[in-house]
């Protein structure tokens, strides 16, 4: 800036300082004013609308362009792929000749209709999106509750139904064949790290403690009908009830209330492998410090 003299240099400086301030000082009015409205009734702005879309498919493209689809011979999609998408998806996206049900046409975003979904993403994407889920949007992270080939089932189906009209899809259903799904199994965790700490992290973000509970490390809301976790490793006993020891605690996330029936801990339906790496996240929850993988 040699070719500014320095009074106006001086002014120039002070300006911008004076809209940086006004830019903060605006946007915390904006926040704690209550002034934006946050009812689902309302629509977004077109504009903040596109902005969502694009910068959501962005990301998406990004980081599923690496993932490798299995070949179609190696997925079902007429019966293990429709029973998936009935039990899991239907209620928000819909099927062809079925509406989503009614609590999905009232969020915000809407949920994409399968036919569009399955026209205008690739096998990767929809892979990914199921596995990863999207933050803000009511669409939950698959990843520690199907297989992956569960998964790949799904979007084999996904991208068959652009092809089925609702005939087609009465027809499919009352062909398949129920089953029993299959059990709990190690996942490959994407993401999580490598430590049984950094996966114990992402496992109690995923099976939502957080909902219940104040976690350090853990983002979530403030208000938590469970104690605070924090000190969880120097505690003495587990709920109360139990010696805090590695193995009680495996068992108090996989069954809390065949120990307490009293208890209002749901059973989440934890595996093995989870349960064992949230103990080793658990046990770095010391008093004095946050131990963050």
């Amino acid at each position: 800036m040699k070719f500014l003299g320095t009074g106006r240099l001086r002014t120039v400086i002070l300006t911008l300082l004076a809209l940086g301030i006004i830019g903060v000082l605006g946007a915390v009015f904006f926040v704690y004013s209550g002034i934006y409205n946050v009812s689902a009734l309302g629509q977004h702005t077109q504009p903040m609308y596109a902005l969502i879309d694009d910068s959501l498919r962005a990301s998406i493209r990004l980081r599923a362009s690496a993932l490798e689809p299995p070949p179609d011979t190696k997925t079902d999609w007429r019966n293990d792929g429709l029973l998936l998408y009935q039990a899991h998806c239907v209620q928000c996206h819909g099927a062809p000749g079925v509406a989503p049900d009614h609590f999905a046409l009232g969020m915000t975003p809407k949920p994409t209709a399968t036919m569009e979904m399955a026209r205008s993403r690739s096998k990767q994407e929809l892979f990914w999106v199921i596995k990863h889920g999207i933050k803000m949007s009511g669409m939950p992270a698959w990843e520690y509750r199907l297989t992956d080939q569960q998964m790949w089932n799904l979007v084999a189906f996904i991208r068959e139904s652009r092809h089925l009209s609702g005939a087609d899809y009465q027809r499919l259903a009352e062909q398949a064949q129920p089953h029993e799904p299959a059990p709990p199994q190690s996942f490959d965790r994407a993401g999580a790290g490598n430590s049984a700490v950094a996966k114990g992290h992402a496992a109690t973000h995923q099976y939502g403690c957080v909902t219940c509970h104040v976690i350090p490390g853990v983002t979530g809301a403030t208000s938590h009908v469970g104690p605070s976790l924090e000190g969880m490793a120097d505690r003495a006993f587990i709920a109360g009830v139990l010696p805090n020891t590695p193995e009680n605690m495996i068992r108090w996330l996989q069954h809390p209330q065949e120990i307490d029936p009293l208890t209002a801990m749901p059973p989440l339906g934890v595996t093995q492998e989870d349960a064992e790496n949230m103990t080793a996240f658990l046990a770095t929850l010391k008093a004095d410090r946050e131990v963050l993988p």
